[in-house]
């Protein structure tokens, strides 16, 4: 192989490389942490999830606005499928959040992967935020 025939060789290579390197490709994962602190509703980021199965799972605690605030409240997490059109609710779960912290859990088996959200609901009028620093989405 010739000194030229070589050079176009590696500049190719080169040029293959950050082209593969530039192209935008879905980025499937099986599982993403995160937190959440919301007073009413919450929509969570959308993420690509590679498997059949989606899961939550985190401890919620409230925390008071106000002094006489009651110590407990209810909320609902949904699961949110992308489409073409916008956002498809595929489920919701009730879980339940108090000043020490309530784990909570959903699963919706069978929804194929995609990109999802949660989001995070309250029709409670108390004055509690609901907050989480060990929540975890995964899928299997």
């Amino acid at each position: 192989m010739s000194k030229t025939t070589r050079k176009r060789a590696v500049v190719l290579s080169l040029a293959m490389l950050i082209i593969s390197l530039l192209t935008p490709a879905a980025a499937f994962a099986s599982s993403y942490n995160s937190t959440f602190n919301f007073f009413s509703t919450l929509t969570g980021a959308g993420r690509s999830y590679s498997h059949n199965n989606m899961n939550i799972s985190m401890t919620a605690k409230t925390v008071a606005r106000l002094t006489n605030a009651p110590a407990t409240k209810a909320y609902t997490v949904t699961l949110q499928r992308s489409n073409l059109l916008g956002w498809t609710r595929i489920g919701s779960v009730s879980c339940s959040a108090n000043r020490t912290g309530i784990a909570g859990s959903g699963r919706w088996t069978n929804v194929n992967s995609g990109t999802y959200r949660f989001y995070f609901s309250t029709s409670e009028p108390w004055n509690n935020d609901i907050i989480s620093n060990n929540v975890v989405m995964y899928c299997n």
